[in-house]
Formats: structure tokens, C-alpha cells, sequence
């Protein structure tokens, strides 16, 4: 699961009761799956690189490059 924007993490404030303290970050933010993230990708987003030449031609990848956060 990652964030496409930063997360502003946060511990939650406690409610007044017994009990164990709260020490878990939160984040108002929803997660994505990282497999879900190409259907938010864009036809003129994807880029081509020749990676290398190889003994049976160039070695031709189609990239794109996102920030994301985990």
C-alpha cells in the first residue's frame, strides 16, 4: 500500500478511559495498492528507453516514474 501524496501521519488523541496508550501513526489519507496505481496513469505519462544494446537488437523498455510514499 503506498500514498500518491505525502502523508501527514499523526498518533490519535485519546479519548478519556482506561486502557493502553494509542502508538500507532495514522494518516487522513487513503492508501493504494501499487497494482492499482496503473489505472491512474496517463497514455502520455509512459516514456521509451533503449536500456542497452544487446547481440539481438536494442533492449527497449516503456517506463514511468511516480513519486509515491509508504
Amino acid at each position: 500500500m503506498v500514498y500518491t501524496q505525502a502523508p501527514a501521519p499523526y498518533i490519535p488523541l485519546l479519548k478519556p478511559r482506561k486502557g493502553r496508550k494509542k502508538g500507532s501513526y495514522v494518516s487522513d489519507l487513503e492508501p493504494v495498492k501499487a497494482k492499482d496505481l496503473d489505472e491512474q496513469i496517463t497514455d502520455f505519462q509512459w516514456k521509451t528507453y533503449t536500456i542497452r544494446q544487446g547481440t539481438k537488437g536494442p533492449f527497449i523498455r516503456k517506463v514511468v516514474v511516480l513519486e509515491v510514499y509508504v
